[in-house]
């Protein structure tokens, strides 16, 4: 939580808030809807929520529209699982591998924190041919109260 001292119009009082957001959550965006699947399976008690979706189609985007400062999104690591990158705003600010020896599960796959409070889209695309990513959850920092 941040408090901002009272600025020069007035009393200046906002909070900041970490708002989780699961993956089967509306708010997330899967392109081409066919080509992610919303899990059904026995390890889904590993993911937040006891779910994720997953993707092995090349080019495949999540996409999640928020008004914050920050984000953070979470998947696993898997022996198949491939490259991936997380962009903001259109610019790439994460390039990250998902393959693991051993399967490790809620690993931050890329965040931002610090940015202008607005609206922000983020995006995560499966950049790996044949190989699989997943979005377990994402979590975005908001805020509340007034700033002048």
């Amino acid at each position: 939580m941040s408090v901002h001292p009272p600025g020069p119009s007035g009393n200046q009082l906002t909070q900041s808030f970490v708002y989780p957001v699961e993956d089967s959550s509306p708010l997330i965006s899967y392109q081409p809807a066919n080509a992610w699947t919303d899990t059904t399976r026995t390890d889904d008690s590993f993911y937040s929520g006891n779910s994720f979706h997953v993707t092995s189609q090349q080019g495949a985007t999540a996409t999640f529209t928020f008004k914050g400062t920050g984000f953070y999104i979470y998947g696993a690591r898997r022996p198949t699982y491939g490259p991936y990158t997380v962009s903001i705003d259109g610019v790439v600010i994460a390039s990250g591998e998902a393959h693991a020896g051993d399967a490790e599960f809620e690993t931050l796959l890329g965040s931002r924190t610090g940015m202008e409070y607005g609206e922000h889209t983020a995006v995560v695309t499966n950049t790996g041919a044949g190989s699989a990513v997943d979005i377990d959850k994402v979590d975005f920092v908001g805020q509340v109260g007034s700033t002048g």
